[in-house]
């Protein structure tokens, strides 16, 4: 885990591979929830597609149950959970299911923290579905602030799961002033270069799409989210580099906002282009939408409404097919 932190992305790699063949021919089963919750979580997602390592979490938590492991075993649920729904975009109607019983599960087997997690993810996707359910109250009998002042006292990882909750809820509805604030407020909890777990690494990417939006009203503090949004680019082309299929669509987003910001409509239109085909293709029908309703604000910027609405069109039938109907009735 600490090479892949590093940057050193072909050395975790190896290292994530040795570790699950040694463990293989050790015939060591009762270490597969730890194992495959460092490797499928934290390391193969700069090398192999995100989707390949759904099914080993999975795989992990069976294995944890059957051994008594029920830490790992729900943290594995965890992983798998965040992944497919802000890495992979499965479908939400059956991810709500899915995430309600392993929520229960975990609280069953006294796993909290874990559990606290999975309330949080469970309650955006109930946000995103257009839910009036609320998760928090559901199983804590509490609400999201409650659980968040109680992380800054015990575990920021907490606080740093819920800003990101609530950056994405707030910048997929278009709410930017709220999304810049929780990209401020998540600042304060700093998570290394590459953030490790595969969902931060949307949210480093949601942060460069609000620099470029900021950078682009030409205020005072303009070179700073110019700055901010510049940084991210360097960092999405060296994941991009490592594994073209997680993060080709995301380079070209922020590439193509980068170019939007310096007025250079050619370039900025074949980036948005080529965003939304690497996320069709890669099966990311989520940031499709995303990268779709993106170009549609583009293409408004510059007075082209027929291209615009043909755009939204696209957001609108990726969000229906991802089940964020939330979404679709914003759009």
């Amino acid at each position: 885990c600490k090479i892949s932190v590093n940057s050193d992305f072909e050395s975790g790699h190896r290292m994530g591979c040795l570790a699950i063949n040694l463990m293989n021919r050790l015939e060591a089963k009762e270490f597969i929830p730890r194992v495959y919750t460092s490797v499928y979580a934290w390391i193969n997602i700069w090398k192999e597609p995100f989707q390949a390592g759904l099914g080993k979490c999975l795989e992990g938590y069976d294995a944890g149950a059957l051994s008594g492991d029920t830490e790992c075993a729900v943290y594995c649920l965890f992983q798998y959970a965040s992944c497919a729904l802000y890495n992979c975009g499965e479908n939400l109607g059956t991810l709500e299911i899915s995430v309600r019983l392993y929520t229960r599960r975990a609280i069953q087997y006294h796993q909290i923290l874990p559990a606290k997690f999975l309330v949080t993810l469970h309650d955006l996707i109930l946000r995103l579905v257009d839910s009036k359910e609320s998760s928090y109250s559901l199983f804590f009998d509490s609400q999201e602030e409650a659980l968040y002042q109680e992380g800054l006292e015990s575990d920021i990882s907490m606080c740093r799961y819920i800003l990101l909750k609530r950056k994405f809820h707030a910048f997929f509805n278009g709410d930017m002033d709220a999304a810049a604030q929780f990209l401020e407020m998540s600042s304060g909890y700093p998570t290394g270069p590459n953030g490790r777990s595969s969902h931060l690494t949307l949210g480093v990417v949601l942060d460069g799409l609000i620099a470029f939006y900021f950078a682009r009203k030409h205020q005072e503090n303009e070179i700073r989210w110019r700055n901010i949004g510049e940084d991210v680019i360097d960092l999405a082309r060296q994941w991009a580099t490592s594994s073209n299929w997680n993060f080709a669509n995301k380079l070209y987003l922020l590439e193509a906002e980068y170019f939007f910001l310096e007025n250079d409509e050619t370039r900025a239109l074949a980036k948005y282009e080529q965003s939304i085909k690497a996320a069709r293709d890669h099966r990311f029908i989520h940031e499709e939408g995303l990268a779709s309703e993106r170009a549609a604000r583009f293409h408004l910027h510059y007075g082209r409404n027929k291209e615009a609405l043909a755009c939204l069109s696209q957001t609108k039938k990726c969000y229906k097919s991802w089940g964020a109907h939330g979404l679709v009735n914003y759009i």
